[in-house]
């Protein structure tokens, strides 16, 4: 008896050691995971917020206008963003950003409306920020870095951007937010 009573608390104390390891070999995969998201976030929001940037410090450089359209919605997100600038072999071309409706995801138990970041140049894709993107916003500002409306006044311009990758499932989802945001002041905003 009393050997089957020994069999038995070293099946428990293995079983207990076992489930110990597991738990934390998972702890471990979880947290590298996470990493892994975080730092595509990061990378993906930088790759983008460096070509907006090498965009906007030359918008209307050489050419005849600057800003062609600026359009927000009501949450004050910038859905379109259209201007001109000289290319590599400096011809005119008009660039496009255009912000779109991309998946809805669930963050504990609240829906995330999600929006694609598509860049044009002449009405031709010419790449994107991905569909991550929660924030999109430029203001024209003026010298005073006050808010206006007419690109006449327009001196500088703010970019904010938040792009999100969510991990997880529905209870215990997560959402990484990595937040990028500039005022540049472009070559042709000028006086």
């Amino acid at each position: 008896m009393q050997l089957i009573l020994d069999n038995i608390a070293a099946i428990m104390i293995g079983s207990a050691i076992i489930l110990i390891v597991l738990s934390t070999q998972f702890q471990a995969q979880r947290a590298a995971t996470e990493q892994t998201i975080a730092l595509i976030s990061k990378t993906a929001t930088l790759d983008l917020g460096r070509v907006l940037e090498e965009d906007l410090i030359v918008l209307g450089s050489g050419t005849s206008d600057t800003i062609t359209d600026i359009q927000e919605s009501g949450d004050s997100l910038t859905t379109v963003f259209e201007f001109r600038k000289l290319d590599e072999l400096g011809t005119e071309i008009e660039v496009t950003y255009r912000l779109t409706d991309a998946n809805v995801v669930t963050i504990r138990g609240e829906a995330v409306q999600l929006y694609t970041l598509d860049r044009y140049e002449d009405d031709v894709w010419a790449g994107g920020g991905g569909d991550h993107i929660r924030f999109f916003s430029i203001s024209m500002l003026n010298t005073n870095g006050h808010k206006t409306s007419g690109v006449a006044s327009a001196r500088l311009l703010r970019v904010r951007l938040v792009n999100v990758y969510p991990y997880g499932e529905d209870d215990g989802s997560t959402i990484f937010q990595s937040h990028w945001g500039i005022t540049v002041r472009p070559e042709g905003l000028a006086p």
